[in-house]
């Protein structure tokens, strides 16, 4: 394989494959494959090299709908901390972790406002919570936490929470989020 000629900031390829993969530390790392022309099936052109981008810092997400009484600025970080421990102590009865760091599985939260489309809801905004998760094993374990199994924190009841956003497959995700 012969090193591109050009020394850019801009890099423009042909994708031809995605794939995404957990790394020892419990990150997902996405690898785009490609060529920097695009190819032409009659005859190879000289001036096409292929590439595989590595892309880090780039954590899966769903969502689900605030509690009543919640306030971003006084319990996200209760609620991110709340997550983390019910997720690590709900660990033996998910499947498929062994291979993973105990690390944390939450890695940020957000909140947002939106209209969910599922059944009557008279057109209100809602406050939702988006659940950047470190990896996309525990994205699958994090949703089945918040779905499933239910958790508690600070002065809100234990409870289950429909998720949102929760089933797109993580590498569509990761296309979609960058408009590939």
């Amino acid at each position: 394989r012969r090193p591109a000629t050009e020394q850019s900031d801009l890099l423009t390829f042909f994708e031809l494959d995605v794939e995404s993969y957990d790394d020892i530390q419990s990150q997902t790392i996405f690898r785009i494959f490609g060529v920097t022309e695009v190819p032409v099936l009659i005859a190879k052109n000289q001036n096409e090299n292929t590439v595989m981008l590595t892309v880090k810092d780039f954590y899966p997400y769903f969502y689900f709908p605030a509690p009543s009484g919640f306030e971003s600025s006084l319990h996200l970080t209760s609620l991110k901390n709340a997550l983390n421990v019910h997720f690590a102590s709900s660990l033996s009865f998910l499947d498929n972790l062994s291979r993973h760091s105990r690390g944390a599985s939450v890695h940020s939260l957000e909140t947002t406002t939106g209209t969910s489309i599922y059944g009557y809801s008279d057109h209100k905004d809602l406050l939702f919570i988006r659940v950047n998760c470190t990896s996309q094993t525990y994205l699958n374990a994090s949703k089945k936490l918040v779905e499933s199994i239910g958790f508690q924190f600070e002065q809100f009841p234990f409870m289950t929470y429909p998720t949102y956003e929760s089933n797109i497959p993580v590498v569509m995700r990761f296309m979609i989020d960058l408009r590939m």
